[in-house]
């Protein structure tokens, strides 16, 4: 009876991390079609892009509300002109 119990906890255990398995690979799947765009038709040709999207964040903490603000106008003017002066063009 003992050997009975054993096995079923090991045949369980082996399912839970199949499973698990699998769960984890759908979802390293599914995030990686997130990331890319295909197009077809009777002709195929890669396209160089022209615009990039990246988020920069500014975080500030304090009690005055304008000084914040005029910290916060500060730090995105010095990341625009780091930008500039990387070569990249202002829009």
């Amino acid at each position: 009876m003992k050997e009975q119990s054993l096995l079923k906890t090991i045949v369980l255990s082996i399912a839970i991390i199949v499973s698990g398995y699998f769960i984890s690979r759908f979802q390293v799947n599914s995030i990686q079609f997130n990331r890319s765009v295909q197009v077809k038709g009777l002709a195929q040709r890669e396209v160089a892009a022209d615009l990039a999207v990246w988020p920069i964040e500014i975080t500030i903490t304090g009690n005055n509300l304008t000084s914040l603000k005029s910290e916060i106008d500060k730090q995105k003017e010095d990341v625009i002109q780091f930008f500039t002066k990387s070569g990249f063009s202002g829009s």
